[in-house]
């Protein structure tokens, strides 16, 4: 509740008046409190009781006054409010191109899938990226279903084949036993008639000649078991080579087969940190159950002793490079932290991102010229190339250009406020740009548009003024 108070005072007893509290009409909440006087009461208590009010309402009208005159001081300053601003200054100013690129080690041992035909390795296991191995710890597996399913197929036909020598080796033995034994029984019975002639030898002359005739026919018999003999025996080498020769086959399936099964797991050749490798079939980092063609990079382990950036460039940022020039190597991850280098290496020719692409691109590299505590590779990381300077340039931020009518004006500040001025800019990066004409280097520049009331017209005294 709001109370209004006209307060009055007097001299006399409480019988000489009493206070009144009354409401006033249409004023819900607002009570007034007067003072009634008595009758007994003379002129000298009501002339106090009327100077005392003419005094306290002088007081409170100085009072609201200077308050007044206070607040109307503090808005009707003359001086515009304040507005960030920077200066264009003449400095040398490097002209560089800035590309984004992936850490890496100038020397690493890439593992690849295995070189096995004609099934593509699925991974069934990985070692966590970026975790530290050891030399021979084991930091891919390959699924092995198939190859050992090619491998139990071949040691049974192994077998198989081996039986198949066995069997016609002694099949071939048996033959040459009969045909040997034809050739010794061809030969005795020639013996026998031969013997049985020289005791006949006062016989009929017609027994003598079928004695002869029966000599012919042995030595015949053994003559021909014996052609018969070496061809056998020749075809039965030609056989017994020809068994051999599958079971070497299948002795060969079965070795490739294992050697197989032994190349899924991969191993690493030297102490280091495991760095996945991009699924070229994806174009993302390679996972579990990812199949693979044969040769295809899977995992890395860097040397951590010299580290550079792998860049792709477009074809037409290539021109301006050159080997040796020195660059600025940004790493977010690592809180903006800043690296010296040079550009090392930059390709010839441009090939394609991805198999399926028709987009080309060369790669180059940047060498991390000093290593720091917390650089892994993988980490992406932005290259600034140093390709040429201007000397003595006007340079400002491109925070203080906008853009009007498809011209570029900056705010020039000027006696507390600002005029436009038309600038052309000339090279630059993200951040600054090189003027070429518009400024002389010095001039006050607002980082923000000022407001219309701020702007000075051309030639005529600021607003306000």
């Amino acid at each position: 509740m709001r109370l209004k108070k006209s307060l009055t005072y007097t001299t006399a007893s409480s019988t000489a008046g009493s206070p009144d509290w009354k409401k006033q009409p249409g004023r819900p909440g607002v009570m007034d409190f007067k003072f009634r006087p008595g009758k007994n009461m003379d002129w000298r208590g009501m002339l106090l009781i009327k100077g005392s009010a003419v005094i306290a309402r002088s007081f409170f009208s100085a009072f609201l006054f200077s308050l007044i005159v206070f607040y109307s001081g503090c808005s009707s300053d003359n001086s515009p409010p304040s507005t960030l601003t920077c200066k264009a200054v003449r400095r040398n100013f490097a002209i560089t191109v800035e590309i984004e690129g992936v850490l890496e080690a100038q020397k690493s041992y890439v593992l690849v899938a295995p070189r096995i035909w004609p099934y593509r390795p699925e991974i069934s296991y990985l070692a966590l990226e970026g975790s530290y191995v050891k030399k021979g710890d084991v930091v891919v597996s390959f699924a092995e279903d198939k190859f050992k399913a090619d491998y139990e197929n071949a040691l049974r036909d192994l077998e198989i084949a081996r039986s198949e020598l066995i069997r016609t080796e002694a099949e071939q033995r048996s033959q040459l036993a009969q045909l040997q034994a034809q050739i010794e029984s061809a030969e005795a019975s020639a013996a026998s008639a031969r013997l049985q002639l020289s005791r006949l030898e006062f016989i009929a002359a017609r027994d003598r000649e079928i004695k002869k005739l029966e000599i012919t026919i042995s030595e015949t018999e053994a003559a021909k078991s014996r052609k018969k003999l070496t061809a056998l025996e020749a075809v039965q080498k030609e056989e017994r080579t020809q068994k051999l020769l599958e079971v070497k086959q299948w002795e060969s399936r079965a070795n490739t087969s294992l050697r197989n099964i032994e190349q899924l797991t991969l191993r690493v050749p030297a102490d280091g940190y495991v760095v996945y490798q991009t699924n070229e079939l994806t174009d993302e980092k390679v996972k579990a159950g990812d199949a693979l063609y044969p040769g295809m990079a899977v995992v890395s382990i860097p040397g951590m002793d010299s580290l550079q950036v792998k860049l792709q460039l477009r074809e037409t940022e290539v021109r301006e490079l050159k080997e040796g020039q020195p660059a600025t190597i940004t790493v977010p991850s690592l809180g903006d932290l800043q690296l010296g280098g040079h550009l090392k290496r930059v390709s010839k020719m441009a090939q394609r991102v991805r198999r399926s692409s028709q987009v080309k691109s060369v790669e180059a590299s940047v060498v991390v010229d000093s290593i720091v505590e917390g650089l892994v590779p993988g980490l992406t990381s932005v290259c600034s190339i140093k390709i040429g300077e201007i000397a003595d340039a006007v340079v400002i931020p491109l925070d203080c250009v906008f853009e009007k009518d498809s011209l570029h004006i900056v705010y020039i500040r000027d006696q507390g406020y600002f005029k436009p001025c038309r600038v052309e800019l000339g090279p630059g990066n993200s951040d600054f740009s090189v003027v070429v004409s518009g400024l002389q280097g010095g001039e006050e520049l607002s980082l923000k548009e000022p407001p219309q009331s701020l702007l000075k017209k051309t030639g005529g005294a600021p607003p306000g003024r």
